[in-house]
């Protein structure tokens, strides 16, 4: 399942940050934003080890915006591609990882717990309440926006992958709008 990438990087950078992974002017140093926020964006390249294991008609390419619009149909979709029976209702349940849902860490209360052991830490979680626990977090979360200098740079990193994504594997790009993002030109699209 591929998501938009820029939709996807600032998704990754909230749920970071909201943990106290990185701060926000460290975010857009080169070296983090291939490692941490870009790379996992590069679909074609990451696809392409699975070409040693599997022939490519077996891959099926799904786009998250559509299984967050239509869930039922995406999981009928893969079990069609499965040979399975599609006629499988999908439960609904509310989503479990939603950004807004994790706060960060007092910036204090975290560097004294920095010299907990992590094993111990998750059995000092367990036993502190709940309401405790959200009492304890910062108030509100860091909400990414890409201005369009930083928008044209994750995408022009990502250029020739997301090129690669629709002429080697297929993948409607169409969708995202990328042709409205800085003068972007489809591959396989006039």
């Amino acid at each position: 399942m591929v998501r938009h990438p820029l939709d996807r990087i600032r998704s990754h950078y909230e749920f970071g940050a909201a943990r106290g992974w990185y701060s926000t002017e460290k975010v857009y140093k080169p070296d983090l934003v291939l490692q941490r926020t870009c790379w996992p964006s590069r679909y074609a390249y990451h696809l392409d080890s699975w070409l040693d294991h599997f022939p490519k008609d077996s891959l099926l390419l799904l786009r998250f915006e559509d299984f967050t619009r239509n869930p039922q149909e995406v999981v009928e979709a893969v079990l069609h591609h499965c040979g399975l029976d599609s006629n499988w209702q999908l439960p609904m349940r509310q989503a479990s990882n939603s950004t807004d849902t994790v706060k960060p860490l007092n910036p204090k209360l975290r560097q004294t717990l920095n010299w907990i052991p992590g094993w111990q830490k998750l059995r000092l979680r367990e036993r502190i309440p709940k309401d405790l626990q959200k009492w304890l977090r910062v108030k509100g979360t860091t909400k990414l926006t890409l201005s369009p200098t930083q928008r044209a740079a994750f995408l022009e990193m990502l250029r020739d992958d997301l090129h690669r994504l629709e002429s080697v594997y297929g993948f409607d790009l169409g969708p995202w709008h990328l042709e409205q993002e800085l003068g972007w030109h489809s591959p396989t699209r006039p």
